[in-house]
Order: structure tokens, then C-alpha cells, then sequence
């Protein structure tokens, strides 16, 4: 009987033991609690400041904050997507999170776009940082903006810094000198605006704009700093117009779905480290460019001229036009006329808030 007990008793010891031993043999973290695994896509390529030194990092805030419970795979470069099907591709879930630019969507974010209205940041925000806080204050403010993006979990808007016209064989000083020029334009009122002053908008896509300057097909076009430097566009440039007369923006959403399906500990942390502040770390990005942009202009003789307070005047009267059309527009859209100038007021205030003097 006691030979019989010792037996079990150590047949019992030798499967405690072999389970011991598997134990320390499994990988580490098996046992533990698996990651959650998002996809984050966005057209920002891998080499684009905004990307390296602003969405990884605020990826690697989340994952941080989580503690390693969430994992974000980027597919930057249209990898995943094509950027002007973010929108829908989020939406649907093929991306889990996304960033866009807000002009691939004309007409889809009607209230948003009024932030972007050209002439409306003249002589207020000079840097993409300051617009960005104008972009997200006004998020805030108008209930109707926020409707735009009911159907996915908002995270942030951010800015492009203020845009200038370039051009190569006749230099821009005035509302006048726009006149007859051939301007590669992006977005509807913008474009719109330039029409107005006489200007033959172009239609293309960042990437052919050296080459159509090159050939001369283009007189100018109106951009930022940052492309400036990273398409090499001061090869083909002679004189800038930095007049920082509109802005354009980027939003950052999520699927709803996967959102809601989150832990609200884990939705709590992610919060944490997403709005503003998060907003104005990537927008800001944009912002280092500008000062390289100036020394590579001065080093290359290009002429840099910037618009006088009453030429800026001019630009703003000549802007309002266009402004209306937004408000009728808007109108279209299920917002009431005096609501559209509401808003239109409310924007500039706000804008005048955040200027950079």
C-alpha cells in the first residue's frame, strides 16, 4: 500500500515537473493577454517629415499608453489605400485608422472647408502649428462640424502652413500680376479665387509640377514649404510670392466599429495622447521646412517678396465673393444663410486669436 502511495505521489511530482519544464520552454507572452492589432493608413510617404517625426511618433504614444496592449501597423505611401479613398476605406474597415487630406473630398466637409477659405489666415496664422490650433478650435466651436465626421471616431484635424504663389519667368507683387498666369491650383474655392483675379487654373497632382514648370507648361502654383523642399521645386522657381493666403488640412479618424469594440480603459488611454496636442506635434512638422526653404531660395537668387498690409486688403475684399459662395454653397448643404455667415465671422475671430505677429 505505501509502495503503491510513493508511486503515485511521485508519478504525481514527475507530471507537475514536465509541465514546469514546458512552461519555461513556451515563448515569452504566450500566456499573456494578446495585442490589439489596428492598420493605420495614410498617402504621407516614409520619408515625409509629417510621417517620421509626427504620426510614428504619436503611434508609438499610443502603444506607450497602453501599455503595449494596442499595436499599430502604418502603411504609409498608399500602401493599404489610395488617399483619396481614405475616407470610405476607414469607413468600411480596411483601414482601422487613417489621415488624409481634406481636399481629395470636395463637397464632404462642408463646415471643415471653411477653415481653408482663401485670404480668411491672411495676416494671421503664419505657421502650420498656429493653424493647426485654429483648425481644432474650430472642431470645437461648430456642432456642425463635428456632424461631418459622425461616422467615424474623430481623433484630429491638422494644417499645412500658410501657402505662397511661385512663379518662373514673371514675379507676383500684386492682386493684378495674377492676371493671365497659368497657376497649378488645388481645391474648389481656391481655385475659384484665382479665376477670379484672372489667373487660368491648372489642374494636377503635386508629382507633375516640376516637370510642367520644366517645360514651361505652367507658369507657377501655389504650395507650401515643405513640398517646395521635397520635390525639389526651387530648381524650377525664379520668384515666390509668399503671401500665406490660404491654408489646407488633414484629418485623423478611425473606424467606429473597432473603436467601440475597444476596452474603455484602453479607449481612455488612447485619448490621452490624441487631440490637440497630438494635432499640433505632427502639423508642426511642416513648419521646419520654412527656414531651410529661405536659405535655399536666397542661395539660388530666388526673389522672395511678401504682400504689403494694404495689398493684403485687397486680397481679403477680393476673397469675400468667395466666401459667399461657400455660405451658398453650405446652404446646399442643410445649414441656414445666417448660420453660414455665423460661422464665417466666427472663423476669422478665431483665426485672429491664434496669429502669429
Amino acid at each position: 500500500m505505501k509502495e503503491n502511495r510513493l508511486l503515485m505521489v511521485l508519478q504525481g511530482m514527475s507530471v507537475v515537473m514536465v509541465i514546469l519544464f514546458l512552461i519555461t520552454l513556451w515563448p515569452t507572452g504566450a500566456l499573456a493577454e494578446k495585442p490589439i492589432r489596428l492598420k493605420y493608413a495614410t498617402h504621407f510617404t516614409d520619408r515625409h517629415r509629417q510621417y517620421k517625426n509626427g504620426v510614428l511618433v504619436w503611434l508609438k504614444n499610443i502603444e506607450d499608453a497602453t501599455g503595449g496592449r494596442v499595436k499599430i501597423t502604418p502603411y504609409p505611401s498608399q500602401t493599404l489605400c489610395k488617399g483619396k479613398d481614405t475616407w470610405e476605406a476607414v469607413k468600411g474597415g480596411i483601414a482601422d485608422i487613417g489621415t488624409a487630406f481634406v481636399g481629395f473630398f470636395p463637397g464632404r466637409f462642408p463646415v471643415t472647408e471653411v477653415t481653408f477659405l482663401p485670404c480668411m489666415s491672411m495676416g494671421a496664422p503664419n505657421t502650420a502649428e498656429s493653424a493647426t490650433r485654429v483648425i481644432m478650435e474650430a472642431y470645437e466651436r461648430f456642432p456642425e462640424m463635428q456632424k461631418e465626421y459622425s461616422d467615424v471616431k474623430f481623433m484630429f484635424l491638422h494644417s499645412i502652413e500658410p501657402a505662397f504663389v511661385a512663379t518662373r519667368k514673371k514675379p507676383v507683387s500684386t492682386l493684378e500680376d495674377l492676371n493671365g498666369l497659368k497657376l497649378r491650383i488645388a481645391g474648389v474655392y481656391t481655385t475659384a479665387f484665382m479665376k477670379a483675379q484672372g489667373a487660368i487654373p491648372m489642374l494636377m497632382p503635386p508629382s507633375a509640377m516640376y516637370e510642367n514648370m520644366q517645360k514651361r507648361v505652367i507658369d507657377g502654383y501655389a504650395y507650401s514649404w515643405d513640398g517646395f523642399m521635397s520635390r525639389k521645386m526651387y530648381e524650377v522657381t525664379e520668384y515666390v510670392l509668399d503671401a500665406k493666403w490660404y491654408v489646407g488640412g488633414f484629418f485623423t479618424v478611425m473606424n467606429l466599429k473597432a473603436w467601440n469594440k475597444l476596452p474603455p480603459d484602453i479607449q481612455k488611454a488612447i485619448d490621452s495622447v490624441t487631440g490637440v496636442e497630438s494635432a499640433v506635434m505632427i502639423g508642426k512638422q511642416m513648419d521646419y521646412d520654412t527656414g531651410p526653404a529661405l536659405k535655399k531660395c536666397s542661395e539660388r537668387g530666388i526673389k522672395v517678396n511678401k504682400l504689403s498690409l494694404a495689398e493684403q486688403k485687397k486680397w481679403k475684399q477680393a476673397a469675400k465673393p468667395i466666401w459667399d459662395m461657400w455660405a451658398k454653397d453650405a446652404e446646399g448643404k442643410g445649414i441656414s444663410a445666417a448660420r453660414a455667415q455665423e460661422i464665417i465671422a466666427e472663423t476669422i475671430k478665431i483665426y485672429d486669436k491664434h496669429a502669429v505677429r
